[in-house]
């Protein structure tokens, strides 16, 4: 009974809880819409805490969590017109801030840019299409193509900072797509600052001098229109971060 009583005491302390997760997320309504990450559908995300009735619970998107985590707490606080790139293992997303306010969609679908087109032709991916930017950029699948073209073995963002050819060809591939994007999104909403988050920070700032390089080269009117691109100073916390502050940003308003 002691240690109930103890739990319970905890739990009052909890000002709320905040949920970063992947894919189509309705924060207005709580509910995760799809997450092929998760494997959730149509998921009211106040079920999964039944026993916390009456605390604040706050759900977002993943890559809006961590741009919200960047402008509250990294550089990014100085910008209204900011974009977050996050690629993860597997899927890839987006948020884009503009005039200061996160851009979400019609139908919430702003920033899933997974299967986003970048090679007419291309590699099939699981979507049933070709020449999806995940095939291109996505570490997950990099790493078993790799593998299966590697005699030597090892990881792939091992073996290209260790100046594998093999490896180098694919990493500029995928700096040369994630480049394609960031002009695609220049063209459209003219951000000051691009942030990348996910895992391939992990390759270090070689990766990121040939986005920047990429972008410099095919950015419309020149490169002195090119936004500042950064990694991200939260990782691998932005998300949790940003979700964080979401709930205490709620606490605040009401």
């Amino acid at each position: 009974m002691q240690q109930i009583n103890s739990q319970r005491g905890l739990f009052r302390k909890i000002i709320g809880i905040g949920l970063s997760i992947s894919g189509i997320v309705d924060p207005h309504n709580r509910k995760v819409v799809r997450s092929n990450t998760m494997g959730w559908e149509n998921i009211d995300v106040t079920e999964l805490f039944p026993q916390l009735d009456g605390m604040r619970l706050v759900v977002e998107n993943d890559a809006n969590a961590a741009l919200l985590g960047e402008v509250w707490l990294a550089s990014a606080h100085e910008d209204d017109q900011v974009v977050y790139i996050i690629i993860g293992e597997g899927a890839i997303g987006a948020s884009l801030l503009v005039d200061g306010q996160l851009t979400r969609g019609s139908t919430l679908m702003a920033g899933e840019i997974s299967h986003l087109p970048v090679q007419p032709g291309g590699k099939l991916c699981a979507c049933g299409n070709s020449g999806c930017l995940e095939t291109y950029v996505s570490l997950e699948r990099l790493e078993q193509e790799f593998q299966t073209m590697h005699r030597g073995g090892g990881k792939l963002l091992a073996a290209y900072k260790s100046g594998d050819e093999l490896a180098e060809r694919f990493v500029a591939e995928a700096a040369e797509k994630v480049a394609m994007l960031i002009c695609t999104i220049v063209c459209l909403v003219n951000p000051s600052r691009v942030i990348i988050g996910g895992s391939w920070i992990e390759a270090g700032e070689r990766f990121l001098d040939l986005i920047t390089q990429e972008v410099g080269k095919r950015v419309v009117l020149g490169e002195r229109r090119s936004p500042q691109i950064a990694y991200s100073k939260l990782y691998p916390h932005a998300g949790v971060l940003g979700a964080v502050g979401l709930v205490i940003d709620e606490l605040l308003r009401y």
